[in-house]
């Protein structure tokens, strides 16, 4: 059923429970990621240093499965249609979703470089039995280092216009756009 306004007009639909389930489970992963990310750099070596290493290696290897997903459900599953918003926010809007796509590939696909050009483990890879697709090499492993840390940025800055849009739309224009992608409306 579409969303309606306060006098009754349609608005546009909810996006299904497998996008939100997707929305929700990367949004989540990558929220731990990031602080995982910039403390184990931080932080001296030793258990601490080495858990956030795993751990950020980890959900690494989980994001390249669920952005697949995810990017192949979208493919086949187009978002609901916006109704009563401006034209140039649904192009905003879908220029930062889809940045935010290429973004999280870039991400994975330059960390799993970093790593293994380094000659470090993907511990989860390899308990599934897969092995590195390349052995250790200082230029890629420089070369993805930037990519990553340039990434990094790059997708905190679409986060921040992401969530700030959403926000926008909850307290500012008090409309239906939030609770489009919120869990269990529908």
């Amino acid at each position: 059923m579409a969303a309606r306004t306060l006098d009754g007009g349609p608005l546009g639909d909810n996006y299904d429970s497998v996008a939100k389930l997707f929305h929700w489970l990367i949004a989540v992963l990558v929220l731990v990621t990031i602080p995982a990310g910039v403390t184990m750099l931080e932080v001296g070596p030793g258990p601490v240093q080495n858990f956030l290493f795993i751990l950020h290696k980890g959900i690494g290897t989980t994001l390249i499965l669920l952005v697949a997903l995810r990017i192949l459900w979208r493919a086949t599953h187009p978002p609901p249609a916006l109704f009563g918003i401006p034209d140039w926010q649904i192009r905003a809007s879908k220029a930062v979703h889809h940045l935010l796509y290429v973004m999280l590939v870039v991400m994975v696909v330059s960390g799993y470089f970093r790593t293994v050009a380094g000659g470090y483990p993907i511990e989860l890879l390899q308990w599934l039995g897969i092995p590195p697709l390349m052995g250790k090499n200082k230029t890629v492993e420089d070369i993805a280092l930037w990519v990553h840390f340039i990434g990094a940025n790059v997708i905190g800055a679409l986060i921040a216009v992401h969530v700030g849009a959403a926000l926008h739309h909850l307290l500012g224009r008090k409309d239906h756009v939030f609770w489009r992608m919120w869990p269990g409306r529908g």
